[in-house]
């Protein structure tokens, strides 16, 4: 099962310049830096998708350790209210099993081997989120084209998943998924444009991919089987006891403005790849 990554990269402020939701623009690099390097460690072969914007930071400026580069094709066009789109169009690109990573995810071991044979694959499962019932009533209300699948959940609460890990071996579904996916964001495309919510992200990339399994009656493995019920997602973040207790960190949603956060993500990947760290600076 191959390892793959993407970004598209907004460069509105100057690509170089982007935060991407961190405190400061070099811990957003030194997140990557130190996702793709670990990563590097325990598989050989490591791709990522990404757009011109990121491929001359990641790829030209920081020459991070991927094995294989691929561009988005030119007729593909992500609206920075509907980032996740770039995630969703790189699932829909793979023809063989597959787990994408994010970027600010970062492990000291290998995947366990239950994922590695798993059909599908998510991070972890989340109970009952409060804001997935939210959003889901916004795009009752707002938005034009509603996908069968959603129209038929309800009123909630809602289950769903973590895709800061996703991909799995049927591929077939995976790709249904994000052909939904696709369909649901462009029937929907000035409604997101207006927009301010990063939630429909979530509803869209996680939600429906929760759904979609559970209605096509195919099992997800996570990489944490006890379900998250507190969207802060506590412990995720916890620099500290990396690499004896720790072996796997997600530096999600708020947790990249936390100070102690950012500076124990330097203090490890300067401890671990200086070289890179003082590049970045």
């Amino acid at each position: 099962m191959k390892i793959i990554q993407s970004l598209w990269l907004f460069g509105k402020y100057g690509s170089l310049r982007n935060k991407n939701g961190w405190l400061a623009a070099e811990f957003h690099w030194m997140s990557w830096a130190l996702s793709s390097l670990q990563l590097s460690k325990y598989y050989k072969e490591l791709e990522i998708y990404l757009n011109d914007n990121a491929e001359a930071v990641l790829i030209d400026l920081l020459e991070l350790p991927y094995t294989s580069v691929n561009l988005y094709p030119g007729n593909i066009e992500v609206n920075e209210e509907a980032w996740a789109l770039a995630k969703i169009y790189t699932y829909s690109f793979q023809k063989e099993p597959f787990l994408h990573v994010d970027g600010d995810v970062f492990i000291w071991k290998p995947f366990e081997s239950k994922l590695v044979d798993a059909p599908l694959v998510a991070q972890n499962k989340e109970l009952a989120l409060d804001f997935y019932s939210q959003v889901l009533k916004e795009v009752n209300r707002d938005f034009r084209y509603i996908p069968p699948l959603l129209k038929s959940l309800g009123q909630g609460p809602f289950n769903s998943c973590n895709a800061g890990v996703l991909g799995g071996n049927d591929i077939h579904l995976l790709r249904k998924f994000s052909h939904c996916v696709i369909d649901f964001v462009a029937r929907n495309e000035g409604v997101f444009i207006k927009s301010k919510s990063t939630n429909y992200c979530m509803l869209f990339e996680q939600l429906y991919f929760y759904y979609q399994a559970e209605q096509s009656k195919v099992p997800i493995s996570y990489v944490f089987d006890i379900p998250v019920d507190n969207p802060l997602y506590i412990g995720f973040a916890d620099f500290s006891g990396v690499p004896h207790s720790t072996s796997f960190i997600h530096t999600m949603g708020k947790l990249k403005q936390v100070p102690a956060v950012c500076n124990h993500l330097s203090k490890r990947l300067r401890k671990d790849f200086p070289e890179t760290y003082y590049k970045i600076l």
